[in-house]
């Protein structure tokens, strides 16, 4: 017998001792952690996969899953809490934009201005806050005034929103800015 038939009569794999293990869902939970978007899964599929030898893709996923877990808690966290103050923002903005043009359309069509919303045909009187808006008029000058009674629902406090008709755009712009400034810590627990 030659040093080749002892080499290969054991179907070769002599000298190569036992094939490696592996933790396919150790490897699985690291890639998904790598990617931010399924970190959360990649985070659970790595912790499930520590509990099978080898361990190292099982960790490595578990600490990487945890960061961008967080990253993306975080980032959700203050997309609620902004995304609520922009959207708030918004439609007070557009609301009292379309009051403007749509009461000065009324002015000119009927040489009146309107003594409430719904002259102006609106569906929605509410503010962003779900309070209906105050509509009154002056009837000695002939400025109407819109009012919002701001997130607390209650009159006469410091988160109240007042819009009347001799302001332009730029003005109702710079109103909800200094309207912002001043309420949007305690509205919305943080300053813009």
């Amino acid at each position: 017998m030659t040093q080749f038939d002892d080499q290969f009569s054991n179907g070769g794999y002599e000298g190569y001792g036992e094939p490696r293990q592996s933790n396919p869902l150790g490897v699985v939970g690291f890639v998904l952690s790598l990617l931010c978007i399924t970190s959360p899964i990649g985070l659970l599929l790595s912790m499930i996969a520590l509990l099978k030898a080898p361990r190292g893709f099982a960790i490595a996923g578990t600490i990487i899953g945890l960061l961008f877990t967080s990253v993306i808690g975080i980032v959700a966290f203050f997309a609620v809490v902004y995304g609520s103050f922009v959207v708030d923002s918004t439609k007070l903005t557009l609301d009292l934009e379309r009051l403007r043009i749509e009461a000065r359309e009324y002015v000119d069509q009927n040489q009146a201005v309107p003594a409430s919303l719904d002259e102006l045909g609106w569906d929605d009187t509410t503010d962003p806050w779900g309070h209906e808006y105050v509509f009154s008029m002056d009837s000695e000058t002939n400025v109407w005034e819109l009012r919002s009674v701001g997130p607390d629902g209650v009159a006469d406090t410091g988160d109240d929103f007042a819009f009347d008709s001799t302001m332009e755009q730029s003005d109702v712009m710079e109103l909800i800015k200094d309207w912002a400034d001043a309420n949007a810590k305690d509205v919305y627990g943080f300053n813009p």
